[in-house]
């Protein structure tokens, strides 16, 4: 039986839960709305572009809004949920870069 990736999980989902999940990537509701609208994804390929393509076009509020929704580089992230989870694991990526990328 062939393993079910991670995209197929976005492609198979329910709004809802996908849109939750989208949510813990970015908080831009733009964002989230175009993904959600252009499933299924063929391959990450695909969903990498499109992902671009909408960043590319976001508004400054979008921006803003996304931002927002994550702790300021070197800041814990708060609660136990997904993005926090997330946001925790790229804090600690940090900590083994060179200075000039720090």
């Amino acid at each position: 039986m062939p393993e079910v990736t991670a995209l197929d999980r976005l492609n198979l989902a329910e709004a809802a839960v996908a849109e939750r999940d989208l949510l813990a990537c970015c908080a831009s509701r733009r964002w989230v709305d175009e993904i959600l609208a252009r499933r299924p994804y063929p391959d990450l390929a695909r969903l990498r572009i499109v992902s671009g393509t909408v960043i590319d076009e976001l508004g400054w509020d979008d921006i803003l809004r996304a931002l927002a929704a994550h702790p300021r580089i070197g800041e814990r992230a708060a609660g136990e949920g997904r993005d926090a989870s997330w946001s925790r694991a790229e804090q600690a990526g940090a900590v083994g870069s060179t200075r000039e990328t720090q």
